[in-house]
């Protein structure tokens, strides 16, 4: 087997330890059977991707199970017979992919996991693009799970207006924030969802800050607390109706010292 400079998707058998398989997908399907020593083709040509999804699985029968995405939307899905791989297909729900077959940004690395479980043998989960999908037949059909997203306040879905700061450090959310000590400085955001809460870090020199909903004033929120508090519900929004919403957090004028934070955006589907 000659790669060259490809870089082909890899996946081990869930049955190393007895069958010794690899299975590496690029151009073609290849199979192993001794640990990697030597490979026989097992399906050619094939229309995957060094960036392909590539995942294995074990069966109720302890047969190994393998989900290769193909260019478009097509999944391969196969079965390990004695050695033979016998093949399926499965279309995933609208344009999504498990494979970075478009140039997908490094931020959106698709993925596809089978779940060791045994109530339900069949469990795949993939995710795609902001997506996550599940699956309960070994990848033949797909349904969308529903799950809070993050908006990180490095996201260009974030707006900053006034001078903010980044700081980092582990006990944050996603170990950065951006914070500013400026009256009058905001941050904004158009999110897609039902609710949405915003995570921030509390200090004793914290301010008080206005929010705004669709452009309408909604609240306000005094940040202060007595010591340093990371990973704080600083607002929670919920019962909106699904779409497009407008949310921002202005910092107040006031008598103390004053810091307003983001550490992360969660938005509802």
């Amino acid at each position: 087997m000659k790669t060259g400079n490809a870089r082909g998707a890899l996946a081990v058998s869930p049955n190393f330890a007895r069958d010794n398989a690899v299975y590496y997908a690029h151009r073609r399907l290849w199979q192993s059977r001794d640990r990697g020593e030597s490979w026989r083709v097992v399906r050619a040509p094939i229309k995957a991707t060094a960036r392909a999804g590539f995942a294995a699985g074990v069966d109720r029968e302890g047969r190994t199970r393998l989900l290769l995405q193909m260019r478009g939307r097509a999944l391969l899905a196969l079965r390990d017979v004695n050695g033979t791989l016998e093949v399926a297909r499965s279309d995933l729900p609208g344009h999504h992919t498990f494979g970075q077959v478009y140039g997908a940004p490094r931020d959106r690395t698709p993925l596809i996991r089978f779940v060791p479980t045994r109530a339900v043998p069949g469990l795949v989960i993939g995710a795609s693009r902001d997506k996550l999908f599940r699956s309960d037949d070994y990848g033949q059909s797909w349904r969308e799970l529903a799950y809070s997203r993050r908006i990180s306040g490095l996201s260009k879905r974030v707006r900053f207006n006034g001078a903010w700061l980044q700081a980092s450090g582990e006990q944050l959310a996603i170990d950065h924030l951006q914070y500013t000590s400026s009256p009058g400085a905001w941050f904004e955001t158009m999110f897609q969802g039902s609710g949405v809460r915003w995570i921030c870090s509390r200090f004793p020199a914290s301010g008080i800050v206005a929010v705004t909903l669709n452009g309408q004033p909604y609240t306000k929120v005094d940040l202060h607390s007595p010591k340093a508090a990371y990973r704080q519900p600083c607002l929670s929004v919920r019962g909106l109706p699904r779409g497009k919403h407008h949310l921002r957090v202005t910092l107040l004028p006031g008598p103390r010292s004053q810091l307003l934070s983001l550490e992360t955006l969660e938005v509802d589907p």
